[in-house]
């Protein structure tokens, strides 16, 4: 397959839950050699505030990486597709990074 799809299910953000938002979900779909957006899925109540910035980034062929860095207001809904392609860079992560970043951070606390 030339693509990768990643879900995130709404859900999962603080704002549903202060919204009591059960329902919904975003994907993402992004070309699999360089991480690039070439379609989206918003569904739920809140789509219609989130799917102008996807139609954007869509449009604009953003990668992963630059959704993941996106900087949204908290907790909103907009945090959904930043935590979404933040799954794919996280994914790409080596078991060896992995495992010496926990190594790291046990050190660091002592």
């Amino acid at each position: 397959m030339d693509h990768e799809v990643i879900r995130l299910d709404l859900a999962e953000l603080d704002r549903a839950a202060i919204e009591d938002e059960r329902g919904g979900f975003v994907k993402l779909i992004l070309r699999r050699r360089d991480g690039r957006l070439i379609g989206a899925v918003v569904a739920g109540g809140a789509a219609p505030e989130m799917i102008g910035e996807m139609g954007l980034a869509v449009q604009q062929r953003l990668p992963a990486r630059a959704l993941a860095s996106l900087l949204h207001p908290y907790p909103g809904w907009g945090e959904a597709f930043s935590r979404a392609a933040g799954l794919r860079q996280i994914a790409r992560l080596s078991p060896r990074l992995i495992s010496w970043g926990a190594r790291f951070f046990r050190w660091r606390r002592g």
